[in-house]
C-alpha cells in the first residue's frame, strides 16, 4: 500500500514542479521516488520515511544554491526605462504649494515632482531623472 502512496506523491510533486517552474518541489519528488523504490525493495516504512527525508534534505541543501545561481535572471530593461531622460511638459499643478504636478507621456498621466523639492510651473519643460513608485522625479 505504501508503495503506491510514494508513487502518487512523487508524481504529484513532479507535476507541481512542472506547473510552477519555481524549483519548489523537485527535491521532494526525487525523495518520494527513492522512497517508492525502497518500498518496492521491501524496506520498512521507517526506512522509506528516512530515505525520503534524508534525500530531500540533502538535495535541497546541496543543489538549491547552485540551481538558484544558474537560474538567476538578469535585470532587463522595461518600457518604463525609456521614460528616463525624456523631456516632458508640466500640464497641471496638483497641490497648492506647486510641489507636485502632472504630465502626460504617450497619453498616460504621471505625477511629477522635482528632484530638488522645488516648485513646478505649468508649461515648464523638465527632464525625467528617475521613477519612484508612480512619480516621475524631474530636473
Amino acid at each position: 500500500m505504501t508503495v503506491y502512496v510514494w508513487l502518487i506523491a512523487a508524481l504529484l510533486l513532479f507535476a507541481a514542479e512542472w506547473i510552477s517552474v519555481q524549483l519548489v518541489s523537485i527535491w521532494f519528488s526525487t525523495g518520494a521516488l527513492l522512497a517508492f523504490i525502497a518500498a518496492k525493495l521491501g524496506l520498512g516504512l521507517w526506512w522509506q520515511i528516512g530515505i525520503f527525508l534524508v534525500t530531500s534534505t540533502l538535495l535541497l541543501v546541496l543543489t538549491r544554491p547552485i540551481v538558484k545561481k544558474l537560474l538567476k535572471s538578469k535585470n532587463s530593461n522595461t518600457d518604463l526605462d525609456r521614460i528616463i531622460g525624456k523631456s516632458i511638459i508640466i500640464s497641471e499643478i496638483t497641490d497648492e504649494n506647486s510641489l507636485r504636478g502632472k504630465c502626460y507621456i504617450n497619453d498616460v498621466s504621471w505625477s511629477v515632482r522635482r528632484d530638488d523639492g522645488g516648485k513646478l510651473e505649468k508649461g515648464e519643460a523638465m527632464t525625467v531623472e528617475r521613477i519612484e513608485g508612480v512619480h516621475l522625479i524631474v530636473k
